[in-house]
């Protein structure tokens, strides 16, 4: 039985569309469609041209091939364009804001912090944030001055070599009296220094605040030079006015109650140190350094709820931009007790070769100050990041539409 040829392909006419045919199923079905219906008529063609003798195709078949291409044509044109692969800069992006995010928390440090210091030392200094009294009048057993400029109200020849003691006890039969320190007041930006005495149970005081003067009042008996002076029998009360000068003024002072000496309550400061500077020399040469006056103590962090760091004996510590007033400081015959309470804006711990911040981390802050906050910003992020991370790493095929 012959074989039936195949019925030409009318020019522009589609096949005919099957009722169970979805027009929903899109352009990517009706182009695979046309692709399977070209490849078939195109295999018929080439089956007629190898029967012709000479190889040719009938014109009939010639006027298909073209209705073929011009098919061919409109599937080339309906064929999905594969979406573009996401670029992965984004993810890429996110990852490293991230990482640079969570460094900066982790190693930034505060511009400033409220501390409250509770230490010993054998001896501090501190700078006068404003014009204040650094003590409060103050009864003496002794008082000790040197490198001062002049005394107003001494009887006789002034002190030689700008050096003045007094001793008086109240308790003495051959010579009772008094000696009391007035109300110290100095201007802003004097330098303070309050130390333990070479001499056992005194008190060192040295001053930096030219123009201020230093009044002491005396009653009774008073022997001058000291324990070992000749009595010297005041009638009524006497006040000496000692007026400081440009070079540091000594002071040094023995009270007459279990607290020795004590400076007056909430002296403000702006500059604070627990150091002293020991100069050693040889060899031709001057070696300086910053040793620790620290015997004990314990430094709070207010920002921080509470925190606190335990200091050694002899740990070095040093404070920079200072703001805040001290509250108590009293010397007992052996060490100095201060309280301190302000603002700073760098602490430092560790020898000159090795510093170490003490200042807390932005975490730290962030986790005492805004822990809720903190808390909803890390579950963000890091939900954020794993999306991010997702999509680096999923396969081109899944990205691409079907």
């Amino acid at each position: 039985m012959p074989a039936e040829e195949d019925a030409p392909i009318e020019s522009g006419t589609p096949p005919p569309a099957s009722a169970g045919d979805d027009p929903a199923s899109g352009d990517a079905s009706l182009a695979h469609r046309l692709e399977r219906l070209a490849a078939g008529r195109l295999e018929a063609m080439l089956d007629d041209a190898q029967k012709h003798p000479q190889g040719l195709l009938s014109p009939e078949r010639l006027r298909e091939l073209a209705t073929l291409a011009a098919l061919l044509g409109v599937s080339d044109r309906l064929a999905p364009v594969p979406p573009p692969s996401p670029s992965r800069w984004p993810a890429a992006a996110a990852l490293a804001s991230a990482t640079i995010a969570v460094g900066a928390m982790l190693f930034l440090h505060v511009a400033r912090t409220e501390i409250e210091l509770d230490a010993t030392a054998s001896e501090f200094a501190f700078t006068l944030a404003r014009t204040q009294a650094l003590t409060e009048p103050t009864p003496l057993r002794f008082v000790g001055v040197a490198g001062f400029d002049a005394v107003e109200g001494q009887d006789g020849n002034g002190p030689a070599h700008r050096r003045l003691a007094l001793a008086a006890s109240p308790t003495d039969a051959g010579c009772a009296g008094s000696i009391t320190l007035d109300r110290l007041i100095l201007p802003r930006g004097a330098e303070v220094r309050l130390a333990r005495s070479p001499v056992p149970q005194r008190a060192h005081l040295a001053v930096h605040a030219p123009g201020a003067s230093l009044q002491l009042t005396l009653d009774g008996c008073v022997r001058p030079g000291g324990d070992t002076g000749a009595p010297s029998i005041t009638r009524g009360v006497r006040t000496l006015s000692i007026a400081l000068g440009r070079d540091d003024v000594d002071i040094d002072l023995l009270g007459t109650g279990d607290t020795l000496f004590a400076l007056a309550p909430f002296v403000h400061a702006d500059e604070l140190s627990l150091s002293r500077v020991e100069e050693i020399a040889g060899d031709g040469i001057t070696l300086v350094r910053h040793v620790s006056t620290v015997t004990g103590g314990t430094l709070l962090f207010d920002a921080l709820d509470g925190q606190s760091r335990t200091l050694r004996v002899a740990e070095p510590i040093r404070f920079e931009g200072v703001d805040g007033e001290l509250r108590s400081v009293a010397f007992d015959g052996k060490q100095i007790a201060l309280r301190f309470h302000g603002e700073v804006r760098g602490l430092v711990s560790g020898g000159d070769s090795h510093p170490r911040s003490w200042m807390p981390t932005w975490l730290e802050w962030l986790k005492a100050n805004h822990a809720a906050s903190l808390f909803l910003a890390a579950a963000t992020s890091g939900f954020a990041l794993l999306t991010a991370l997702l999509k680096w790493w999923k396969p081109a095929s899944a990205r691409r539409a079907p």
